[in-house]
């Protein structure tokens, strides 16, 4: 079989934004039909802890790159807009950030609210949307975005932790 035969789902979103913390909010909550939903059923539950939603959170205060972007669907997107809109992928980027910006966890021991009008123009989102027409079709690019890669174990993050305190 020759990749050019292989059947698509994945492709690049019909469209994309990047969407600055601070209009997080508003980016979500806009007036439009179907309303974003932010937990569809093949969603993994919420599984960072809150020393994981700290890091994520700072990393992207501290200018980190990558890891930013935000991957849903809304079948008909820019036409009818026929439903429903829905996360694919980041819960657990989007969470974090939530939870950063709603007051219920502190980066650098600070709250969000001490930091308004001070976060850098870089923590953002890229914010992409896809317009697969079936459910089918949606939960086989969740899969695709879901597997093929190896997560580190502890035990090799902690070698690296231990590798970076001898460096001084």
């Amino acid at each position: 079989m020759k990749f050019s035969e292989i059947p698509r789902v994945t492709r690049s979103p019909n469209y994309m934004v990047n969407v600055e913390w601070r209009y997080l909010h508003e980016h979500i909550n806009k007036d439009r039909t179907p309303a974003f939903n932010s937990n569809p059923d093949f969603q993994r539950e919420h599984i960072w802890t809150p020393q994981q939603k700290i890091a994520y959170v700072e990393f992207k205060l501290k200018g980190g790159y990558g890891s930013n972007i935000i991957q849903t669907n809304c079948p008909g997107w820019m036409t009818d807009f026929k439903g429903p809109y829905e996360l694919v992928d980041g819960k657990q980027r989007l969470n974090a950030v939530l939870d950063f910006l709603n007051g219920k966890l502190k980066a650098f021991n600070h709250y969000y609210s001490e930091f308004e009008g001070r976060l850098p123009s870089d923590a953002e989102f890229i914010w992409c949307v896809n317009n697969l027409p079936t459910r089918k079709e949606v939960l086989t690019w969740y899969v695709e975005l879901n597997t093929g890669g190896t997560p580190h174990t502890d035990k090799e993050i902690n070698r690296v932790i231990e590798l970076i305190k001898k460096e001084g």
